[in-house]
C-alpha cells in the first residue's frame, strides 16, 4: 500500500507511534539498484512518520551535508562484498557521527559483526516489517537527540 492509499486513521497511529521521528532528518545511502517496492513502501512509512529522508549515492559522500543529519541509513548494494561495505562504513564515519544503520538483504554474523566493528551502530535485515524499522529508527534517535 502506497502513502495515498495509506487510510488517514492508520497514518496518525503511526505518526504518534513514533515520536522521536518527528522533525528529524535522515539520509539513505545507497548504489544505482533498483528500488524494489518494499524498499519504497519503507521509504514512504518513515515519511508518514515524520521523518525527513533523503535518497543519496554512495558516489555523492563527499558533497552530502552530514551535519544536518540525525540518523544515517547505509545500504548494502547487491553483491557488494563486506571489505567495500566496512569500508564505506569507516568513510561515513570520518563525515558523521550520527547514528549508522547498515541495511542488507542478507544478515550473516560475520556481515553484522564487520559492521559494529567498522563503525556502524546497528546491522539490520532490509526486509524487516516498515514498523519495526521505524521503531528500531526511533529508538536510536531517542538516544541520539533530545525530544523538542
Amino acid at each position: 500500500m502506497l502513502s495515498s492509499e495509506m487510510p488517514a486513521m492508520q497514518q496518525a497511529a503511526v505518526t504518534s507511534s513514533f515520536a522521536w521521528l518527528l522533525r528529524s532528518n535522515a539520509v539513505w545511502l545507497r548504489n544505482d539498484d533498483p528500488l524494489y517496492r518494499s524498499t519504497m513502501r519503507l521509504m514512504d512509512h518513515s515519511r508518514y512518520a515524520g521523518l525527513e529522508l533523503d535518497i543519496c549515492a554512495y558516489r555523492d559522500l563527499a558533497v552530502i551535508p552530514f551535519w544536518r543529519y540525525d540518523l544515517v541509513l547505509l545500504e548494502q548494494s547487491r553483491g557488494q562484498d563486506i571489505a567495500t561495505l566496512t569500508s564505506a562504513i569507516k568513510r561515513v564515519r570520518q563525515l558523521s557521527q550520527a547514528p549508522l544503520i547498515v541495511l542488507t538483504r542478507r544478515l550473516t554474523p560475520e556481515l553484522t559483526l564487520a559492521g559494529l566493528h567498522a563503525g556502524a551502530d546497528s546491522v539490520s535485515l532490509l526486509q524487516s516489517s516498515n514498523r519495526v524499522m521505524l521503531a528500531h529508527w526511533s529508538a536510536m534517535l531517542r538516544r541520539w537527540k533530545p525530544l523538542s
